[in-house]
């Protein structure tokens, strides 16, 4: 796991989760989002019925095995969008960063393999914290103050997946990420909004839960 992290940036103030939910309406929660079926009988994910719920990531089969491969869609390189896409950080590399023509915040999108190691067998949400801590090295406080929240899941976005978020300010901006490692195809995405106000850090977040699904089966 090469990608970058946007963790590595001085984080100067951890945002307070009642700061954070007044100005994202409330999107990071503290409950973990309900669980749904899972086990030999279940069978592949349904995104216009069901969940990706922490459980259902065991049913992420991915490309090498006639699944699909966890990867984010978004709408915001549309050139109508009002978003405008840094090519200069578009795949191979995994990670693709968007700016908003009328406030300035950066969107920024990432997938990322993972190495065994870096991984929690059969637990998506341990996985992901295990990730976390990896990507925020010495960062206990940002880790432990990790929320649920959610992302649209598949292409008609009417489902959820389930996500940690953390929020922090660092200098001037306002940083609010969600994260999701899916333990079986070990594979980690994320979606970052980086934000100079709680105000447009809000407006973003509103447009990545319009713009940004997960897609995975």
């Amino acid at each position: 796991m090469k990608i970058p992290s946007p963790f590595h940036r001085p984080i100067s103030t951890l945002l307070s989760a009642v700061i954070v939910a007044a100005a994202l309406g409330g999107c990071a929660s503290g409950a973990p989002a309900p669980v749904s079926p899972s086990g030999p009988a279940a069978s592949r994910l349904d995104p216009s019925t069901e969940d990706l719920s922490w459980d259902n990531g065991n049913r992420i089969l991915g490309d090498e095995n006639g699944g699909h491969t966890p990867d984010i869609g978004t709408s915001l390189g549309d050139p109508t969008s009002g978003w405008q896409t840094d090519n200069s950080t578009v795949a191979p590399d995994g990670v693709t960063t968007f700016t908003s023509q009328n406030t300035q915040c950066k969107v920024r999108t990432t997938q990322m393999r993972n190495q065994p190691s870096e991984l929690v067998a059969g637990d998506d949400r341990e996985s992901t914290l295990k990730v976390l801590s990896i990507l925020a090295p010495g960062e206990k406080d940002l880790v432990a103050s990790a929320k649920d929240t959610t992302l649209s899941y598949g292409a008609s976005g009417i489902r959820d997946v389930a996500m940690l978020s953390v929020s922090f300010q660092s200098g001037n901006t306002y940083d609010f990420t969600a994260i999701r490692t899916f333990s079986k195809p070990a594979v980690t995405i994320e979606v970052e909004a980086i934000c100079p106000t709680l105000d447009t850090l809000k407006s973003t977040w509103s447009a990545i839960h319009k713009s940004i699904t997960i897609n995975a089966l």
